[in-house]
Formats: C-alpha cells, sequence, structure tokens
C-alpha cells in the first residue's frame, strides 16, 4: 500500500492524470510482487497482459507501474519497457515467437 501510494505521489502521477483523469478513481486490478534469490535468471522478455482481440483502437487495456522495493543494478537483469507492444501486431509475435528472447 505504502509503494502504490508513492507512485500516485510521485513523477508519474501527472502522466496517469492524463491517461485517466483522476488515478485516485482508477481500479487497481492487480497488486503483485517478483521475489528473486541472488544469482536466479532474469525472466524472459513477455507481455504482462492479454491483447483483447475485441479492441477497435490500439489503446493499452491497463497501465503497469513498476515500482522497485530495493536497490536494482544490471547484473540483477532491469525491467525493461518495449514501447508499443501492448498493440496487436506486438502480441502476434509474441504468439509466433513463444520461448524465444529478443534479448
Amino acid at each position: 500500500r505504502k509503494a502504490l501510494k508513492e507512485v500516485l505521489q510521485s513523477s508519474v502521477r501527472p502522466i496517469l492524470e492524463e491517461l485517466l483523469g483522476d488515478p485516485n478513481m482508477a481500479a487497481l486490478h492487480e497488486l503483485a510482487s517478483l521475489v528473486s534469490k541472488h544469482g536466479s535468471h532474469r525472466q524472459n522478455v513477455h507481455p504482462d497482459h492479454a491483447h483483447d482481440p475485441n479492441s477497435t483502437n490500439n489503446r493499452p487495456l491497463c497501465l503497469t507501474c513498476f515500482v522497485a522495493l530495493q536497490g536494482i543494478t544490471p547484473d540483477m537483469g532491469p525491467t525493461v519497457w518495449i514501447p508499443t507492444t501492448h498493440r496487436k501486431e506486438a502480441h502476434a509475435q509474441f504468439q509466433r515467437r513463444r520461448g524465444e528472447d529478443p534479448f
């Protein structure tokens, strides 16, 4: 809860307001954590959410925000975002290349 509150009070807030209006009125659909042991392999690149096949536009269905609860170093495999991967074409490519990692 503290991390979520910090996000809503951070530099992310103006972006949320532009996209959603009042971010305090947005619905929280998922709150998750990922814990990795020292020396663990990083995750493969993957979409966090499915693409809606009924979508008539390329607007994302939801917004994902990553909050690190500890210092992150390059050897830990930091999170990366790939712009426009919420679109139908990107999800089709992920499905064709399932199991492959572009990095």
